[in-house]
């Protein structure tokens, strides 16, 4: 339901990602039918279901390029303001300002898996979309960045959005 977080937890290897992809066409169920508002997903157009959802996986994949251009693949109109306004929504703006990174600059190998996450999680922002899927959302994140999430997640909630969080715990 809109303007609520359903939390999927279970074991590793329980289905929990499986079941993001078969809500995300990604995959059909071998069994069954899912339906969204009464209507079996299947029947819905694959292009226009997929512009409803925004979803972060577990383990997050940047393309060799800048932070920019990784946030644009979700949402090319944006302007530089749109970019930086994400990455701080993010908890990035900061850590780009103490280091010598900007977010033009190719993004390095060796940064850290949440900093890498972070910037999938500004990508999907950046698309406003009306159903967002998150796959171990605290996954790779400090401390600093579990509250960025948590926050991110209650801003979605108050925002009327329909929020699902596949995690192995039941944190949220």
């Amino acid at each position: 339901s809109p303007g609520k977080i359903l939390n999927i937890s279970g074991a590793n290897g329980t289905g929990k990602t499986t079941l993001a992809k078969i809500i995300l066409g990604i995959l059909t169920p071998s069994n069954g039918e899912v339906f969204i508002d009464k209507t079996n997903i299947l029947k819905l157009s694959s292009n226009w279901w997929k512009e409803q959802i925004g979803y972060v996986p577990q383990n997050t994949k940047l393309i060799n390029s800048s932070i920019k251009d990784n946030i644009l693949l979700a949402n090319e109109k944006l302007n530089q303001q749109e970019v930086s306004r994400l990455l701080e929504t993010v908890g990035l703006g900061d850590n780009l300002k103490k280091s010598n990174l900007s977010f033009t600059d190719a993004i390095q190998d060796n940064l850290s898996k949440g900093f890498k996450k972070k910037v999938h999680y500004a990508r999907i922002l950046s698309r406003n979309t009306q159903i967002y899927i998150f796959d171990e959302p605290f996954g790779d994140m400090d401390k600093n960045g579990k509250k960025m999430v948590m926050n991110l997640l209650m801003s979605l909630k108050k925002s009327n959005k329909t929020i699902i969080c596949l995690t192995d715990d039941s944190l949220i």
